[in-house]
């Protein structure tokens, strides 16, 4: 009974101990895990955004000499991923010598919402047994619901195309990261696949895509998604697609005509476009001879129509008058200078300046280039705009450039100034000048009488970086990119600075294409882009000086737009300030030959059939120039033909040719054969059909009559 009632004493025991064991005080020891500490102990991030803690490992303390183990990390008590889980690192060698050791633990938030808690544990496993625990940590993960914010372009954001393959230009930012789009016709993408991007908080991408063919506006949509799923509204963007070429028709003066120089009509031509377009004029001569004049009108969306009359001028006058649009360069109508009135002192200076309008209403600065005179030099003398008082007095001044002189500018020259000036004024207060330009700058000194005087030439003149600007006796020259200030001093006395801003200058110019070809009377735009001294560039196709090798061939305008005029070949280059660009292309190409098909060579009355004309240019390429050449019939009471459709009108045969820049196609023969007569057999059996359907239907009816009393009953 005794060893039963020790049996289950010694049982009960060892339960006891299997129970409250772990949670028992163990006795700390330098050869295992310490503790656990985590920072911080509680965080909130946004959906998406990784949180980050930092941890420390410590070993334990006691009498015993530390030795060497490994431990390892786990997070432990959290209903969070293990996949959204990173150590680093996430084991830790103890070596003897050390006492603590530090990890990094990352959670990505991406996949979760809401309140989290956990702990970190430290597990010794060589030899493996004991772990340290950390203090319960919490994490509050706030759902991200915002979506990424983008846009879209079309073509760069142009307005027009004529074709339906485009760019779309598709950009997009979020906070967490964007990682998808659908894109689509029309106004909503949401219907549309998705396709995947790597996460990036700014996205941007460039794809191909078509448009829906027919003319018209047409809307492209995209939506962007986000990291966590949330979708963007629709952004979209519209263009134009126009195929359809302007049609140009001249009416005047008549194709083939003949005129003198007296009775030569203006040239007059119509239109039809329904979207913005530009007009260029090629050909046009009141010279003696035969000229052909073309009109190409080209629409916004890049599509190219014309038309072409050949006439022929005879005995011109001995002064022929100028008909049509004529180019030349603007000239000099008109100088102001200013200001129109000043006073200086004996030995001071005074600034003018001369500013010419031309007769395209355009105007630019002069003082540079004019030539300026003063009227009494024993008053003032003037050189490049800046006068000098000589002697008390007066004297007008004038600026002259191109044989147009501008009005009079009075100077009246005072007694110079007695005294100490009480202040002094340096104008103008703020100037911009290029990198080797050049401000004057005047000094205008108070006296305590509440006089002024002049003295520039007599002050003291001091750039505050001259390494940007320097100044002579008011003239300061831009050194280098950058501001300084301008101060002038007399007795003593200093003016406030006056702002000095120096900009880069023009280094290089690109001009492109480097390369061209165009037919005689087509137009080709260049653009032109400047590199400047500080590495910045900008398009300045508007601003610089073009020029074309070789005129005959080709000619340029002030906006870049070059146009064939004859066969061969040109340079185009641009110059502005001075510097000019490497030159480009421009091959100007010419019809040597027009070859007519046609679908068929046989057609009755009333119908139709359809010609194409194929040209060989003078570089041996071909074109389909249908729809610019041309068309005649030989005998249009057989058939006419237009835009290359022939229609018979009449039994025959007649010659049909297409013509484009004044090469005629060899003829093609048109045959047009009389419409099939009814014959007399056909009529008959027409007739029969027709009795015998009577016949059917008559039958059918007494029938249907008969029957119906047996019905009622």
């Amino acid at each position: 009974m005794k060893k039963v009632l020790f049996t289950k004493a010694l049982f009960t025991l060892i339960a006891l101990v299997m129970v409250l064991g772990p949670a028992l005080p163990v006795q700390a020891d330098t050869n295992k895990v310490g503790s656990v500490s985590v920072d911080p102990t509680s965080q909130e991030v946004g959906q998406g955004t990784d949180a980050t803690y930092s941890m420390e490992v410590c070993r334990g303390t006691g009498p015993s000499t530390p030795g060497e183990f490994w431990a390892e990390l786990a997070v432990v008590d959290s209903t969070i991923p293990p996949d959204a889980i990173t150590f680093n690192p996430s084991s830790m060698h103890f070596e003897s010598s050390d006492t603590c050791h530090t990890s990094t633990l990352i959670i990505a938030t991406g996949d979760l919402s809401g309140d989290y808690s956990f702990k970190v544990r430290a597990t010794r496993n060589t030899p493996p047994g004991d772990f340290a625990v950390s203090e319960t940590v919490t994490l509050s993960v706030t759902q991200d619901t915002t979506p990424p914010t983008g846009s879209i372009t079309i073509n760069g954001d142009a307005a027009y195309t004529n074709s339906t393959n485009v760019t779309l230009n598709l950009a997009a930012t979020d906070a967490v990261g964007v990682t998808g789009y659908r894109v689509a016709d029309g106004s909503d993408a949401s219907g549309a696949a998705t396709v995947p991007v790597t996460s990036t908080t700014s996205f941007s991408e460039d794809i191909a895509w078509t448009l829906p063919t027919g003319d018209g506006t047409r809307t492209v949509a995209v939506q962007y998604r986000d990291e966590v799923g949330n979708w963007s509204p629709n952004y979209t963007d519209n263009i134009i697609l126009d195929t359809i070429p302007p049609v140009v028709n001249i009416t005047a003066p008549d194709d083939g005509g003949s005129y003198q120089t007296s009775t030569l009509p203006a040239l007059v031509y119509t239109v039809v476009e329904s979207n913005p377009y530009t007009v260029v004029e090629t050909g046009w001569s009141t010279a003696e001879g035969t000229h052909t004049v073309t009109v190409t009108a080209t629409d916004d969306a890049g599509n190219v129509g014309s038309d072409s009359v050949t006439y022929t001028v005879t005995a011109p006058p001995a002064a022929p008058p100028v008909y049509g649009p004529v180019y030349a360069p603007p000239v000099v109508v008109s100088i102001e200078v200013t200001p129109e009135e000043a006073t200086i002192a004996v030995g001071g200076t005074q600034p003018f300046t001369a500013r010419a309008t031309y007769s395209d209403a355009s105007t630019g600065n002069v003082t540079a280039k004019a030539t300026w005179i003063s009227s009494n030099n024993e008053v003032a003398t003037i050189d490049t705009g800046l006068a000098t008082g000589v002697a008390v007095g007066n004297t007008t001044i004038t600026a002259s450039l191109s044989g147009v002189t501008s009005n009079e500018a009075t100077l009246e020259v005072t007694a110079a100034a007695l005294g100490v000036p009480v202040s002094i004024e340096v104008t103008p207060e703020e100037a911009t000048i290029a990198v080797g330009g050049t401000q004057p700058f005047t000094a205008t000194a108070t006296y305590s009488d509440a006089s002024t005087g002049n003295v520039t030439a007599k002050a003291t003149w001091i750039s505050s970086n001259n390494e940007v600007a320097m100044i002579d006796t008011g003239l300061a020259t831009g050194v280098a990119v950058g501001t300084t200030g301008i101060t002038a001093t007399l007795d003593g006395v200093t003016s406030d600075p006056a702002a000095l801003s120096v900009t880069a200058v023009v280094v290089s110019i690109e001009v492109t294409p480097e390369e061209a070809t165009i037919e005689i009377g087509e137009p080709q735009p260049f653009t032109a882009s400047a590199t400047y001294s500080d590495g910045s560039t900008a398009d300045v196709t508007g601003e610089v000086d073009w020029d074309s090798s070789d005129t005959d061939v080709a000619t340029i305008n002030p906006e870049g737009m070059a146009t064939g005029e004859s066969e061969g070949t040109t340079e185009i280059t641009a110059t502005l300030d001075g510097v000019t660009s490497d030159p480009a292309t421009l091959s100007v190409i010419a019809v040597v030959s027009i070859e007519v098909a046609l679908e068929s060579d046989t057609i009755g009355v009333g119908e139709t059939v359809r010609f194409t004309a194929s040209a060989t240019y003078s570089d041996g390429s071909t074109a389909d120039v249908t729809g610019e050449a041309d068309w005649d019939s030989s005998d249009t009471d057989v058939a006419t033909i237009v835009a290359g459709l022939a229609t018979g009108e009449g039994e025959g045969t007649t010659e049909i040719t297409a013509t484009l820049d004044g090469v005629t196609s060899d003829p093609a023969t048109l045959t047009v054969t009389a419409p099939a007569a009814l014959q007399w057999w056909a009529i008959l059996a027409i007739i029969a059909a027709l009795l015998a359907l009577a016949l059917l239907l008559f039958a059918m009816l007494r029938r249907r009559r008969g029957e119906e009393p047996e019905e009622a009953d």
